[in-house]
Formats: C-alpha cells, structure tokens, sequence
C-alpha cells in the first residue's frame, strides 16, 4: 500500500512495481497514472475507500495480475532514458 499525496515521481512506487509486487495507492496523481487498474486506487480522504480497495482486491489471482501488470509497468520508467530526453528537451529548448 502507498499512501503517500504529494509525490513528483514516486520511485518507491516504482520500486515495488518493479518486483511484480501488488499496489493499493491514491487517488492523487501521479500515484493513479502510474499503476495499473483504477481498481486499486483509493480515496484518501475517505477510510471506507480503503477499506472498500483492500476488500475487493484481496483475491490472490486478482493480486497476481495486478503485479504481472505492475511489472510490465514499470520497465517503461528507465531513469537514464529520461535523463536523456529531459537533457535533450533542455537544449533543444535554449
């Protein structure tokens, strides 16, 4: 579970993405573009959200997806590759 609300690029989120492991996060961005399925995101001003998030997930096969899916996810953040465009951005743009 990430609880976090005020992240830039959350790499802990990555990290755990990044061993197949199963998220449960926000509702705040990026935490909801970054993961797979709407399903495991909750409402964090809301504890019945939670509540409700880990309910419906608690399924071992739906848990298994949602890290396969993780998984895959998380290759498309490789730190060098966006050093490399936001340096490129940089100056292209001065």
């Amino acid at each position: 579970m990430f609880a976090s609300t005020c992240e830039n690029l959350p790499f802990i989120l990555l990290e755990a993405m990044s061993f197949g492991l199963p998220i449960l996060t926000t509702n705040k961005k990026p935490m909801q573009d970054i993961v797979y399925d709407e399903g495991v995101i909750f409402d964090i001003d809301n504890p019945k959200s939670l509540e409700t998030t880990i309910i419906e997930n608690i399924n071992e096969e739906k848990l298994v997806k949602i890290s396969k899916e993780n998984y895959i996810l998380s290759k498309k953040y490789i730190v060098k590759d966006s050093v490399r465009r936001s340096i490129k951005f940089i100056c292209d743009n001065v």
